[in-house]
This record gives structure tokens, C-alpha cells and sequence, in this order.
């Protein structure tokens, strides 16, 4: 053997190979900014005014559960001429039971409500597991409820809370869906309620 290591044939002594130069080339900058995802497929794309005409109206079942969430929002928020938007003229409802006392017409609904939630202090209902029917112009509604009640007053530190069932039955109107009746079966009860809301039920 020669005593050459492997690979050194053909290396000449005092040869030093170039290494290569850098590019002249002005570096490349990746741009680092989050990138916009593709809208999806399903999206509606708007570029003119004139497609707005294609976008799909709301649906009588998403019109429904505005009407009963709308509720809500006017009892927790003290907003009683809202309930116009939510209750026919003439709605009978039954609070507490399905085999309470009726309550006939929305004025005197809306008076029932307020004789109680006038004496407590803030509210929260919140709805889910909606179930809607619709049957031309009239819809039946169905859907789980968790309020909360908070004292006023010397009352301040307590609480009712319940847990029940909304059964609603809609109509159709020129304004909007409206509810004709409702039954609100209360299932479970914690706290003092007769401290927070003078023992009625408010809903």
C-alpha cells in the first residue's frame, strides 16, 4: 500500500480548493405573517352589492328561536316593551306547572313577571337543546332553561335559582312569530324564593 488515506488520490500538495462564494443575490425574507385561511366553501361570498339578493333568508326555524330567545334578554335587561316582540296579544302561559293557574293576555302576562322580578336584583336566563317544529304559520318550541335570580336589598347575599322546561306554541304574524302560549315546568329549585322573589315564579 502507498500508505495514502482513502479518498487522496488526485490531491496535489499546496492545492487548496475555492470554497464557493456566497450569492450575490439579495437575501430571500420569508414573510412571517399569519396567513389568512380560505374562507369556506359553504361561506356566502359577497363582491357586489347585487349579490346580496342570493344570500338565503333566515330560516322560519332560526326566526323562532330569536322569538323565544328574545325573552330573555328583555327579562334580564328590565326591557318589558321587548316583550311585545316576543308574546301575541292575546298568549295565555303557565308558570310554574303545567297545571297552574292561566295567566291571560300579554299585559297581564308582562304584570305577573314584573310582580316578582321588580323585587330581586339581577337575573339571568339562559336557554339551550332547542327543539323546533314548524307547521306553515304556526311552530312549537321546546327548550331547557337555568335561571338565576340574585336578591335586592338587605337580600343582596342570596340567591334562587331554577331549573325547567319552556313549551311554547307559535303563530305567525305580519310583525314576526309570537307566542300563543307557553307552559314553564319548573323541575328543580335552589335557594330561598320566597326571599329573592316573594314566592312567586318569575320564569
Amino acid at each position: 500500500m502507498s500508505g495514502r488515506y482513502p479518498g487522496s488520490a488526485g490531491r496535489r500538495a499546496g492545492v487548496c480548493r475555492a470554497r464557493p462564494r456566497p450569492s450575490a443575490e439579495p437575501p430571500v425574507h420569508r414573510d412571517r405573517r399569519p396567513r389568512v385561511l380560505a374562507a369556506s366553501p359553504y361561506d356566502p361570498i359577497v363582491t357586489s352589492s347585487s349579490d346580496t339578493d342570493h344570500i338565503p333568508a333566515k330560516s322560519d326555524r332560526d326566526a323562532v328561536a330569536d322569538t323565544v330567545n328574545r325573552y330573555t334578554y328583555a327579562l334580564d335587561d328590565r326591557d318589558w316593551a321587548l316583550l311585545d316582540e316576543v308574546f301575541a296579544p292575546d298568549a295565555v302561559v303557565r308558570y310554574g306547572a303545567a297545571e297552574a293557574p292561566a295567566v291571560r293576555g300579554r299585559a297581564a302576562t308582562v304584570a305577573m313577571i314584573r310582580s316578582f322580578l321588580d323585587r330581586c336584583g339581577p337575573s339571568q336566563h339562559l336557554l339551550g337543546n332547542h327543539i323546533i317544529e314548524i307547521d306553515g304559520d304556526t311552530a312549537s318550541s321546546i327548550c331547557k332553561a337555568r335561571v338565576l335570580h340574585i336578591g335586592a336589598g338587605d337580600n343582596a347575599n342570596l340567591t334562587y335559582e331554577c331549573v325547567g322546561v319552556y313549551r311554547d306554541r307559535l303563530s305567525r304574524s305580519p310583525q314576526g312569530w309570537r307566542i300563543v302560549e307557553r307552559t314553564f315546568v319548573i323541575d328543580i329549585e335552589l335557594g330561598d324564593r320566597h326571599a329573592v322573589l316573594g314566592g312567586g315564579s318569575a320564569g
